[in-house]
């Protein structure tokens, strides 16, 4: 179920967290949404704060800093998507593969996607520095904050563990464990 702005509703049991999913936009800004409200310490923010960072992180895409995201999580090759297609799906589409490892780098953030029976283990790209933010993927289709940001910690490796293609595990072994 995708909850309205505003309505709120238990995080899924397998985290074991009392914080709640809340509702934000479905206005294909979600996750911009989302993220202001983890920022806020999982409050849901006016609609113009979602946009506005939307905006603001499309503005500053170049090629180069496209290029240094790409390049930052390992890739050797050029980027899949040409620039001129990132930066529209950036500035305007659904918020996808292409552009999340890109929202993540710049935002200096490990957005983990959350369903009912586990996290979604499609979007790989995380740094052990990073402050993490537990988003809800709501019916497939709508991103919903869990909570607010919460630093690398070491309990967080054990919530991470239940990742099934086991990302997580690979992201603790980059810190030398």
């Amino acid at each position: 179920m995708i909850l309205e702005p505003g309505q709120s509703a238990p995080a899924p049991a397998f985290l074991g967290t009392n914080d709640r999913r809340q509702g934000v936009w479905a206005d294909g800004s979600c996750l911009f949404h989302a993220i202001s409200a983890a920022r806020a310490g999982g409050r849901v923010q006016p609609i113009d704060r979602g946009l506005a960072l939307r905006a603001s992180i499309a503005r500053r895409a170049t090629p180069e800093r496209y290029l240094r995201a790409w390049r930052a999580y390992g890739h050797k090759d050029a980027p899949v998507l040409p620039f001129h297609e990132f930066k529209a799906k950036l500035s305007t589409g659904y918020s996808d593969m292409y552009t999340i490892p890109y929202i993540m780098w710049d935002q200096k953030l490990n957005i983990l996607f959350v369903e009912d029976d586990g996290f979604y283990c499609g979007v790989d790209y995380f740094h052990p520095t990073r402050k993490n933010l537990l988003v809800y993927w709501a019916a497939g289709e709508h991103f919903e904050p869990i909570g607010g940001t919460r630093p690398p910690t070491q309990a967080l490796e054990n919530l991470y563990g239940s990742c099934s293609m086991g990302f997580f595990q690979r992201f603790f072994n980059l810190r030398g464990r």
